[in-house]
């Protein structure tokens, strides 16, 4: 789709307004924290679509983050020309979203992390600071809300291999950024409309399917709005399929085979229960029971852990260990006991750099194990690492 076209199609709803959540009314945008609701990108083959596509990407933050998909939102970015090829995926904590949504009501238009508010085009970085935070657009489909020092970090190690070809600042300029801008000769914009001046495509607010992340809207809700979009000369020919399917299933599926199949789902989660979280005393009422015992493991995990997101944890650990000379093996949120790290360093003085400068970006690490991999592999060390104390 031509960029004109996209134009038109940006134009047709008319321009959002927004407000922070809880202060939104109806009609607006709801903006929440994005530093609660970063972008995480995934590395997805072109040819897996749909369903199977989410559930690799799920597969995959699980794997390197160590998320609970219980308690963990994910929502995939999409391209709207190209809805199925999307890279990146929202993650927040599911009990937090549904705090947005009580806060943001009914009324709303969206709810979303406040960086996607930013205006955007392909080859120019959109950063506003404001309140002491960095929100940022870098292209139509990334962004992130942080604390200046860890966006600079960021920043840096970006421009390495996705250099832009302009930035658009928006609020009070900071000298240490303007530096780095004028170190890699960026040309800032002071706004957006500034970008044609350059034959640059000009950054637009809400033109690249923001609202596809729209976390105040239940994905239950999209299969009941589409049931009320049929046309209503379809309705014939969904009964009738309707009923051709509960004919074969009668046909098919005996009363006995049922109810044999609902007692082994039954059996099968009640060994689970036995065997991870009620070990012993009557199972009466599976769901309440499970669901008080989770509430307690829970509260218990929330007064140890420390108060920092393992996104958080994850986010600044990378960020270090991006600029070393490692080989990053394994990484594992292990709740209450930090960040476990595994890889591979030259020798032990390598080995002790990386910990000094993770304890220089306010991390707490400790060497778990260290020894000589083989002769001339290098050191391989496990670390734990933690939120340091006030950091």
């Amino acid at each position: 789709m031509s960029a004109s076209r996209r134009n038109r199609r940006s134009s047709a709803r008319a321009m959002p307004e927004f407000a922070p959540v809880g202060q939104a009314v109806a009609g607006q945008v709801a903006l929440v924290p994005g530093a609660q609701a970063p972008l995480v990108a995934v590395d997805l083959p072109d040819r897996v679509r749909g369903v199977q596509r989410e559930r690799i990407a799920e597969r995959q933050l699980r794997d390197l983050m160590g998320l609970d998909p219980a308690r963990t939102e994910l929502r995939p970015l999409r391209d709207p020309d190209r809805p199925q090829g999307w890279t990146r995926m929202l993650v927040a904590d599911k009990a937090q979203v549904a705090a947005w949504r009580v806060e943001a009501g009914e009324g709303c238009r969206a709810v979303l992390p406040d960086y996607l508010s930013l205006p955007a085009a392909p080859d120019i970085w959109t950063v506003s600071h404001q309140d002491g935070q960095i929100s940022v657009r870098m292209g139509p489909f990334d962004g992130f809300t942080a604390e200046p020092d860890l966006a600079r970090t960021i920043f840096e190690r970006a421009l390495i291999d996705r250099k832009p070809k302009a930035v658009l600042w928006q609020g009070d300029r900071l000298p240490g950024f303007d530096a780095l801008w004028n170190t890699h000769d960026l040309a800032v914009l002071g706004a957006a409309a500034e970008a044609a001046d350059r034959n640059l495509p000009v950054p637009m607010v809400f033109a690249h399917g923001e609202e596809s992340v729209d976390i105040g809207q239940d994905p239950q809700q999209d299969r009941i709005r589409m049931a009320r979009t049929v046309l209503p000369w379809r309705w014939p020919v969904l009964l009738s399929m309707l009923a051709a399917a509960i004919w074969a299933a009668a046909l098919i599926v005996e009363t006995r085979q049922a109810r044999a199949l609902a007692l082994a789902t039954r059996a099968e989660a009640v060994a689970l229960a036995r065997a991870e979280i009620l070990p012993d005393g009557p199972v009466l009422d599976l769901r309440v029971q499970v669901g008080n015992a989770l509430d307690l493991l829970r509260a218990r995990a929330e007064a140890q852990n420390d108060r920092r997101s393992p996104l958080e944890l994850t986010e600044r650990t990378m960020v270090v260990l991006r600029d070393v000379e490692a080989m990053t093996d394994v990484i594992e949120y292990g709740g209450a006991t930090g960040l476990r790290v595994q890889l591979t360093v030259p020798d032990f003085g390598s080995q002790d750099r990386l910990v000094s400068r993770l304890e220089a970006a306010g991390l707490a690490a400790r060497v778990a194990e260290s020894g000589l991999d083989e002769p001339g592999g290098g050191v391989r060390v496990e670390l734990v690492v933690t939120s340091a104390e006030g950091g």
